[in-house]
């Protein structure tokens, strides 16, 4: 049984991602997440966006989430982003390997309680 199974979806979907750190990548990370969180805000769809952060040891945890409206405004904000990364030349993958970023990224739905 999954959770599709069990739980009545609602349109609202929630990108949540959980990154992994170090100190010395914090300001850049930072930046970096000012930056497309900031642009989250000007794409249509966008229902609620706030980064968190709590210190773990010498770490630090970074924990985005990001609703949107539906499937397809998350859908359409992903080809957007794709395309903003593409004419600034930012390639993400690279950027937490250079960083030593490890992220965990998901989508969600609402739990009905």
């Amino acid at each position: 049984m999954n959770a599709a199974s069990v739980f009545p979806r609602s349109a609202s979907i929630f990108r949540i991602d959980r990154f992994d750190c170090p100190r010395d990548s914090l300001a850049a990370f930072a930046d970096r997440l000012a930056l497309i969180h900031g642009y989250f805000d000007t794409l249509s769809g966008c229902l609620y966006n706030r980064v968190a952060i709590m210190e773990v040891e010498d770490r630090i945890e970074v924990v985005t989430v990001v609703e949107w409206e539906n499937a397809a405004s998350l859908r359409q904000a992903k080809a957007a982003v794709d395309a903003f990364y593409e004419s600034t030349q930012f390639e993400p993958a690279a950027f937490l390997a250079e960083n030593r970023i490890a992220g965990h990224f998901g989508v969600f739905q609402m739990m009905p309680l």
